[in-house]
């Protein structure tokens, strides 16, 4: 049979509410740590069991379902500097939910041991999206990004980059796919620009860099070396009717 009673015990903690013929925390009651952490909810075989909210002396707050002394089952955590977390959670980690952050960003997928791991949607207080894999917090693995200015990027990520192969989408028709390293257009790729032309080849920082061909929309083309997003070395350009001239050019500047 229960009873309520006041237990204080030699840590310094308090507790009131409901024991069991056992003497242990049983039914209904609530518990004050020594720090000022506060407990208030069921109670079984002195574990925390059931419903119940734990409230952290820093005013962090967690309201939901227990069993055996761990959050589990579905919860709500409100976070002292606004951050809200609704979800699922497992042996006291979130597994699965809505995180609505202060700045009105918002995360909805999967968790690992309280961090977004596996698939989930990260939408930011400013319009853009992603979509796609996550590890250790981080967009890691396949996603999509869309930006809020109607642009986007769809293909692999690392450490919140673009990193692997990816084709972006951009303004007026422009656009780019082909490989990236640590956020930047680096190794093989062909690039669409807004005006017809288009460049096919090498890239390294960002720029196209090394063995490449330019492609005009009046039908001719260059085949050649490039620096730094310019014409510098060797190359042949190829009028519309298929005829080829040798050229030479040093920072786009045509010196043979």
């Amino acid at each position: 049979m229960s009873n309520k009673q006041t237990v204080t015990y030699n840590t310094g903690d308090v507790y009131f509410g409901e024991l069991g013929a056992n003497g242990k925390r049983h039914g209904f009651g609530k518990y004050v740590t020594k720090n000022g952490d506060v407990y208030d909810g069921q109670w079984e075989e002195g574990l925390k069991h059931g419903i119940g909210s734990y409230e952290f002396k820093s005013g962090t707050k967690y309201d939901g379902e227990w069993v055996k002394g761990f959050k589990e089952g579905k919860g709500c955590y409100t976070y002292s500097n606004g951050d809200i977390f609704k979800g699922q959670f497992e042996k006291g980690w979130q597994t699965n939910g809505t995180y609505l952050y202060k700045e009105v960003d918002i995360y909805e997928g999967d968790f690992e041991n309280g961090i977004q791991n596996g698939s989930g949607k990260y939408m930011f207080a400013n319009g853009d999206k992603y979509i796609g894999d996550f590890k250790n917090g981080k967009f890691c693995g396949f996603g999509k990004y869309m930006y809020a200015n109607g642009t986007g990027y769809e293909g692999d990520w690392q450490d919140d980059m673009r990193h692997g192969r990816g084709i972006f989408y951009g303004m007026a028709g422009s656009g780019y796919n082909g490989e990236w390293k640590n956020d930047m257009r680096e190794g093989k790729g062909k690039y669409f620009y807004s005006n017809g032309e288009q460049y096919d080849g090498e890239w390294s920082n960002n720029k196209r860099n090394g063995a490449g061909k330019m492609m005009y929309p009046n039908g001719e083309k260059y085949e050649g070396r490039f620096l730094n997003d310019m014409r510098h070395g060797a190359g042949v350009f190829i009028n519309a009717k298929g005829q080829q001239e040798k050229q030479e050019y040093q920072n786009d500047k045509r010196i043979k």
